[in-house]
């Protein structure tokens, strides 16, 4: 995952406070988060496989 999809997303999922969101949803600090949407630092692989699920719970809930 890069920076670019992580922040399309967040955005899908939260919108304008799309940043807040995910920090939130994935239990990482502001910081963290900021250095990953910028590219300074990888995403690590245990962040991809979260927001993996937390994006399949939110398709299950839009769909039933």
């Amino acid at each position: 995952m890069n920076a670019e999809l992580l922040n399309k997303i967040g955005v899908a999922l939260y919108g304008a406070h799309a940043t807040t969101g995910l920090c939130e949803a994935l239990n990482v600090s502001p910081r963290a988060m900021r250095r990953w949407l910028n590219g300074a630092n990888d995403i690590p692989p245990r962040i991809v496989f979260e927001l993996r699920d937390i994006v399949a719970d939110k398709v299950v809930t839009l769909s039933g």
